[in-house]
């Protein structure tokens, strides 16, 4: 017997764990890459200094040009170095953004991937609440983060901040006032990103719920799932008001943040603008003073704005880009270190046994299951039956290996020799080849003793010849194709279930789409299917269950009655009762 254990947490208990995750990935796909982009953003910000000496130069050799013939021949050497590293930051600029695009695609490329992978580890249980879904459509604008936060890593280490100790030390070695005069642009524009953050913060508190009312108030008024519905009991303005109260409520917070923003952003902007003409001022000074030269205060006046220009672009974009992610980055880290799914262990000689087992719903406030047994022999066809919540669709899915139990231990034979039809199936907006195929993608179709794909539909009652002859047409509205109705989707659900290899087979509630003059064809053809394999149907078709070696009622989670269909209408138990108030209601 094989056994798969859970993975409680893949990615560790620490978030640094989780936001290394997507570094490690790229430095051993991309390494290479990686040091080419930090070795060019580091010459990139070298070529932005060497502007500044050069322009320095070349104003203080203008100078004398006037005073001496020799300058002539300097000055034109210095007026072509100008030019040359000019040139060069003109390309290394060009060079290092398609490189930032560039790394930046990787990247989350990368972080989409890991997203992805993690989504197929979940456990399906983890999509049965609200809380979790919003965790994992949080997911993917935190990985958006993740990578931005890194892409501003590399980008300070590799240009802003050799940039910015090579301008420090420049501006010392001239006049060491000048340095720090400096700080007085970058400590305004840095405070207010701190001070924006945590305005920002408080804002997603208050503001999300206004977003997620109005938006789904939106989607009641105007998609195709609410729209006949609420059109026909009159209800859109009904919505519609729900909808603008929300909505205003959401504007009433945007506008509160809005305007504190705006004020500290002012005050901060009239600090840093102090700063600026405090450094101009300083060097009119020291120029007059004869303490620079006129060339040193020509580079040092043109480049302030290029300054100013590059830190603010580092703390705003870059460094503030990170803080006002934090919190979806948070939500990447806890949607990374939720539980993953395990399998049921393999039942070897091919019997399905159910041992004291304990199952809950996430946000169930009742066990659905509480120290549940069964056994179902290799081979053996058997009808689950049972009123509405009594458990049948939850005990389908611990039998597929869809849902892992709170306790107890399930033998069954795995989900890749599993097929179900489900009850609630799903209309994919492809073609009907793919719709039938994706249950068993890797399958050849004309393997020897399996249905192929059109045998499938036959054996499924999809008679219409127009589709028949067409696999490749498309089917359902969103991209064009021709809709099917509630029957002819629920035979290719039907279809998708016998063309996967199976050693068991599932139906949960088969035929509730489907005419009764065709739905007696369907349960003759789940006979068929049933000889050769392990068979479990669910229904509320009485009549059906005839096929069956054995029938189970279910009720509050518990096998209330179990044997063959002679049996349980001779008992007079509630499969008789059963039997008999669905025999009066066709008298």
């Amino acid at each position: 017997m094989k056994c798969l254990k859970a993975r409680k947490n893949g990615m560790g208990n620490s978030n640094l764990n989780v936001m290394l995750l997507p570094l490690k990935l790229l430095c051993q796909k991309y390494f290479s890459y990686l040091i080419l982009f930090l070795l060019v953003g580091i010459i990139y910000s070298l070529l932005n200094t060497a502007i500044i000496m050069a322009k320095s130069s070349f104003v203080d050799e203008a100078a004398d040009l006037l005073n001496s013939v020799m300058a002539q021949k300097r000055i034109w050497f210095m007026a072509g170095f100008l030019g040359l590293v000019s040139a060069l930051e003109i390309i290394g600029n060009g060079i290092y953004n398609f490189m930032y695009v560039s790394l930046s695609l990787k990247m989350q490329g990368e972080i989409q991937k890991t997203i992805f992978q993690k989504i197929n580890r979940l456990s399906p249980l983890a999509f049965e609440t609200s809380e979790n879904l919003e965790r994992i459509k949080k997911a993917r604008e935190g990985g958006n983060g993740i990578f931005t936060m890194w892409l501003t890593v590399f980008s300070i280490i590799s240009f802003y901040l050799p940039y910015f100790i090579m301008i420090e030390i420049y501006l010392y070695r001239m006049q060491p006032v000048l340095s720090i005069f400096l700080l007085l642009i970058f400590l305004p524009v840095f405070l207010s990103q701190i001070i924006n953050h945590t305005l920002v913060s408080h804002y997603v508190d208050t503001s999300t719920p206004y977003k997620r009312k109005y938006e789904y108030y939106n989607r009641c008024i105007t998609e195709k799932r609410f729209f006949k519905e609420t059109r026909f009991w009159g209800a859109v303005p009904f919505f519609r008001s729900k909808f603008i109260a929300s909505l205003k409520g959401y504007s009433e917070e945007t506008w509160k943040i809005n305007k504190k923003s705006t004020f500290i952003h002012m005050g901060m902007e009239s600090l840093t603008i102090a700063g600026y003409f405090s450094i101009l001022y300083l060097l009119f000074r020291l120029l007059v003073d004869n303490t620079i030269t006129i060339g040193v205060f020509m580079a040092v006046f043109t480049s302030i704005k290029r300054m100013y220009d590059l830190m603010n672009e580092m703390i705003v974009r870059h460094i503030g880009g990170i803080l006002r992610n934090y919190g979806s980055v948070k939500k990447y880290c806890t949607f990374m270190k939720m539980p993953e799914y395990y399998e049921a262990a393999v039942s070897m000689d091919g019997d399905i046994t159910l041992s004291h087992i304990d199952f809950t719903y996430p946000e169930g406030q009742k066990a659905v299951f509480r120290d549940f047994n069964l056994r179902i022999k290799k081979n053996e066809t058997v009808a689950i039956i049972g009123a509405n919540g009594s458990g049948k669709s939850t005990l389908a899915k611990l039998l597929a290996s869809i849902y892992e139990t709170d306790s107890g231990e399930i033998k069954t034979l795995g989900r890749e020799k599993t097929s179900m039809v489900f009850q609630n199936f799903q209309k994919y907006d492809m073609s009907l080849k793919d719709n039938i195929r994706i249950s068993d993608l890797y399958r050849d179709d004309n393997d020897e003793g399996q249905l192929s794909l059109m045998d499938s539909l036959d054996m499924a009652g999809l008679n219409s010849r127009y589709l028949l002859d067409n696999l490749e047409t498309e089917v359902g509205r969103k991209f064009g194709g021709i809709d099917l109705s509630g029957g002819e989707w629920q035979r290719v659900a039907i279809a998708r279930g016998i063309y996967r290899k199976h050693d068991l087979l599932i139906l949960d509630e088969p035929t509730a789409a489907i005419n009764p003059m065709e739905e007696d064809r369907i349960f003759c053809l789940f006979e068929e299917l049933s000889q050769e394999c392990t068979s479990i149907l669910i229904t509320h078709r009485m009549g059906a269950v005839k096929i069956a070696d054995r029938i189970i009622v279910l009720e509050n989670g518990r096998i209330i009655e179990d044997g063959t269909y002679q049996e349980l209408c001779k008992s007079g138990g509630r499969f008789a009762k059963m039997i008999s108030l669905q025999a009066e209601l066709y008298e």
